[in-house]
């Protein structure tokens, strides 16, 4: 089984992620952390250094080699991940996919009470240009997020939750 989260920096996926394979008996993967541990550079250093054309690329890269070589997993994806290239294409034939929707309230102040710095496409920003900001990536990324197998709306994001629901969908399968 593999399953791949999807959502809004911020949305919970490696929280949520974390616990899921805990409760499923799966690895969990972090995509994030296999770029930077990959690269030996943080995931903003790369933005900063390279380029978002460069990390996505790597990204794709790095994806592809984790679908091939992990027989089973519950992933992170960086929150552009599905957005680019066949990435959600190639999400959707290798598992389950589960768009995470996440308030942009909510997601706006977890990202400025956790640290806007860490966040590449959003560093510098002020609270007002943050939300505009997310907003914006929002509208552009629903149409990706929403082609997910499965939707969690803000008040399932549960570990328990999503675990319960991915056993009673596999198991009617």
């Amino acid at each position: 089984m593999k399953i791949f989260l999807w959502g809004m920096p911020g949305s919970g996926k490696s929280t949520t992620g974390k616990k899921l394979a805990k409760k499923l008996g799966l690895p969990f993967i972090d995509l994030d952390k296999v770029i930077e541990k990959h690269t030996g550079q943080t995931i903003a250093s790369l933005f900063q250094e390279k380029g978002e054309s460069y990390f996505r690329i790597l990204e794709k890269n790095l994806l592809e080699e984790t679908i091939q070589s992990q027989p089973a997993f519950v992933m992170a994806t960086g929150g552009g991940a599905p957005c680019f290239f066949d990435n959600l294409q190639r999400m959707k034939e290798a598992g389950t996919t589960i768009f995470l929707n996440k308030s942009l309230v909510a997601i706006a102040r977890k990202i400025s009470k956790k640290g806007i710095a860490k966040r590449p496409l959003l560093a510098g920003m002020d609270q007002q240009n943050l939300e505009k900001e997310l907003a914006a990536k929002f509208q552009h990324r629903m149409a990706f997020y929403q082609k997910a197998h499965y939707e969690i709306k803000e008040g399932d994001i549960d570990a328990s939750y999503i675990a319960s629901f991915i056993k009673s969908k596999s198991t009617k399968n």
